[in-house]
């Protein structure tokens, strides 16, 4: 069992939860620590991988009344993680995130996974008071050439624009979050698995891969033994590279996919995931 401590709302929580758990309670009688929800399905990105471009809608987009509701459990949170589709598509939520008084809840942070496109420099600055605990930022490519070809978005000129401004306000101390650039291994960036960490290094952000579900578009990797051996090698040495530098944390995010990888290639299984996925756009 592990208690975080914060502030007074939040350890108070936190021991009622410990208290619900001791008890065997199957109702609890607070609030969670954590909330995750998906502010809606819509994406302006049409990644090769990804079918949130082609049929997400805001049509599902959460409502204000959402986040009012949202705000009463806020006093004993830890972590409000958004979601998508792109999460920053929803107005609503962008209202939610420039508007709320973080300040009033200390132990509160926020976590997204986003491709980065609204995530110009005016919008960052509406931004200064949300604290941010990690930012993920799928690019998926580390060239402009394989940017634009995987996520089928904004040229990563723009991309790039808006991660400069996001580093400069981390610099500066005006956000503090840590960022994550994150890629889908595919056959169309399985070449650039290296070149995404090197990226991330000069950036001095952390990186993760991820492997693909269904085979969209034909990119899956994971049907054909000479990619997955490949991308196997590659993460390897990645994360023979990171513990050389002793960086446990970024270790971590590379061993799950790689163990992955290692385990089909010893059991000579080369099958898309999940189990039954069948070739094709997926």
């Amino acid at each position: 069992v592990r208690v975080f401590g914060g502030d007074e709302a939040f350890v108070a929580r936190e021991l009622e939860l410990l208290e619900d758990l001791f008890e065997g309670r199957e109702v609890m009688r607070g609030g969670p620590l954590k909330v995750s929800f998906t502010t809606t399905t819509y994406c302006n990105y049409d990644c090769l991988m990804c079918s949130y471009g082609e049929l997400g809608t805001l049509a599902d987009e959460l409502p204000p009344s959402f986040y009012e509701d949202l705000a009463e459990l806020a006093p004993g949170l830890r972590l409000i993680e958004a979601l998508g589709g792109e999460p920053l598509a929803s107005p609503a939520f962008r209202e939610f995130l420039a508007g709320f008084d973080f300040g009033r809840f200390p132990s509160l942070r926020v976590a997204l996974i986003t491709n980065g496109s609204y995530l110009t420099p005016k919008e960052l600055a509406r931004y200064r008071r949300v604290p941010l605990d990690n930012l993920t930022v799928s690019l998926n490519a580390a060239t402009p050439e394989t940017y634009l070809a995987v996520n089928r978005g904004l040229p990563f000129a723009r991309v790039r624009e808006h991660l400069d401004a996001l580093h400069a306000m981390r610099r500066s101390g005006e956000m503090r979050c840590s960022v994550t650039y994150s890629m889908v291994i595919l056959r169309a960036n399985l070449h650039e698995v290296r070149a995404l960490a090197e990226l991330a290094r000069r950036d001095g952000v952390r990186y993760r891969y991820l492997l693909p579900n269904h085979d969209r578009n034909g990119q899956s990797i994971m049907a054909s033994p000479e990619a997955v051996a490949a991308a196997r090698g590659a993460l390897d040495a990645l994360v023979a590279e990171e513990r050389a530098r002793g960086d446990a944390q970024q270790v971590a995010l590379l061993v799950g996919e790689a163990g992955v990888l290692a385990d089909r290639m010893a059991r000579g299984v080369f099958q898309l995931i999940p189990e039954g996925a069948t070739a094709g756009r997926g």
